[in-house]
């Protein structure tokens, strides 16, 4: 499991910060952060809570191939995202299927960077 965890009162710059850090990660710095300013987007930001200012990112959960299929994965993320989130303004994930061996390409569900607005 990789969490990242992004204190946006103590970085000037996350969406950077998350882009050098890997190409998921990056993905998802493009989906939440506004890419003129780095900061998060105003969209996003004004349906967030105004308390705290971290951001946790589940940045993937893999599981040996014995332990899949029974629903342990997402129990194990959402536990660490509950300690986590304590101060967190939001956590956010990239959803995606695990590769089965042989096959090289995941499927991947694309995000259009835009938030729904609140009702």
């Amino acid at each position: 499991m990789e969490i990242v965890l992004i204190d946006l009162s103590q970085t000037t710059d996350p969406s950077g910060v998350l882009d050098g850090e890997d190409a998921d990660l990056g993905r998802i710095a493009e989906t939440i952060f506004d890419p003129a300013t780095g900061q998060l987007d105003p969209v996003l930001d004004h349906q967030l809570q105004p308390h705290g200012s971290r951001i946790l990112i589940l940045a993937s959960v893999r599981l040996a191939p014995r332990w899949r299929g029974f629903g342990l994965g997402v129990l194990l993320a959402g536990t660490a995202i509950k300690k986590l989130a304590g101060g967190a303004r939001a956590a956010v994930c990239s959803r995606r299927r695990c590769t089965t061996p042989g096959k090289a390409t995941s499927t991947r569900t694309q995000s259009s960077g835009r938030w729904p607005a609140r009702a």
